[in-house]
């Protein structure tokens, strides 16, 4: 299961996203995951220490070139600036040679339940809804990818499998040269979405058309706020939290009140595993306290 460094706060420094790849280690153990996890990295996104500490939980490390984009489109436009770091999750369409699938996961996750079985699934690529809309009113919510009456128009890149393959890869490098694809807020994802969609036929074949997976698979913690009672009907059943936005390691962040037990339960996994890799010192982060669902 590769794991990319993705730089997504509001300023990046380097190690950013260290304690999110510990935490999302430590919570693929508890969940007994039977696949290693792939730690995918720029050279310049974590200094020699933080690769010790990541080869302590385990972890495969695997640097990669940073992935520029080919064509002309405005940097600029993304939600924000630092979202153009995640193009470089388009490097895993290059392991074909080592890989025959694999799951890809953001940094900011937490893996609830077990998902192995995934790698069962029939050919192809999977993605969950991503969610876009709020709760403002009726037409807003029916306008989310959740609510879609048929296959959601829109997924969030944050979680899929994939078949890596290096000809997917110069197709997609070739549509950006060209501009044949609109670049949005989103960078990478919005190339996914537009190229897996299969509503133009010159993208993509029926086959590769994207296959959606439950949003509980990719439970972004926005889903509480702008669809609460969708949260609660299906918290039983969420195999992976998507923390979104402010990250549970940014203390004092003003985003957490809303999400405290959600943030809670991202300290209890984090602090799951530190004690044995650390000889017991003192951590971070508020007392690890039960999970509230």
């Amino acid at each position: 299961m590769p794991q990319e460094m993705a730089r997504r706060g509001s300023t990046w420094r380097p190690d950013s996203y260290l304690m999110g790849v510990q935490a999302l280690a430590r919570s693929l153990l508890a969940a007994q995951a039977q696949h290693p996890l792939l730690v995918m990295y720029t050279p310049d996104s974590l200094s020699l220490e933080a690769v010790a500490a990541l080869q302590l939980e385990a972890c495969q490390l695997l640097p990669v070139e940073r992935y520029v984009p080919a064509g002309h489109h405005d940097a600029g436009q993304y939600k924000l600036q630092l979202y153009g770091e995640c193009w470089n999750k388009l490097r895993i369409w290059e392991l074909e040679e080592q890989y025959e699938r694999l799951a890809y996961l953001d940094a900011d996750m937490l893996v609830l339940r077990n998902i192995d079985h995934l790698f069962a699934l029939p050919p192809g690529f999977y993605a969950a809804p991503d969610c876009t809309a709020g709760r403002q009113s009726q037409a807003e919510r029916d306008a989310c990818p959740l609510f879609s009456p048929e296959r959601p128009h829109y997924f969030n890149a944050g979680f899929f499998l994939v078949t890596p393959s290096r000809a997917e890869l110069a197709r997609f490098q070739s549509l950006l040269a060209a501009g044949a694809v609109r670049i949005g807020g989103y960078a990478e994802q919005d190339l996914l979405n537009e190229v897996l969609h299969g509503s133009r036929q010159e993208f993509s074949a029926p086959q590769d058309t994207w296959r959606p997976l439950p949003h509980t698979f990719n439970a972004q913690k926005g889903i509480r706020r702008h669809h609460p009672q969708l949260w609660r009907q299906h918290w039983h059943a969420v195999a992976v939290v998507h923390y979104t936005d402010a990250k549970p390691w940014q203390e004092g962040h003003s985003d957490h009140a809303e999400y405290q037990d959600l943030v809670q339960l991202w300290w209890r996994v984090f602090h799951s595993g530190r004690p044995a890799l650390t000889g017991g010192s003192a951590a971070r982060g508020p007392p690890p306290p039960a999970p509230s669902a």
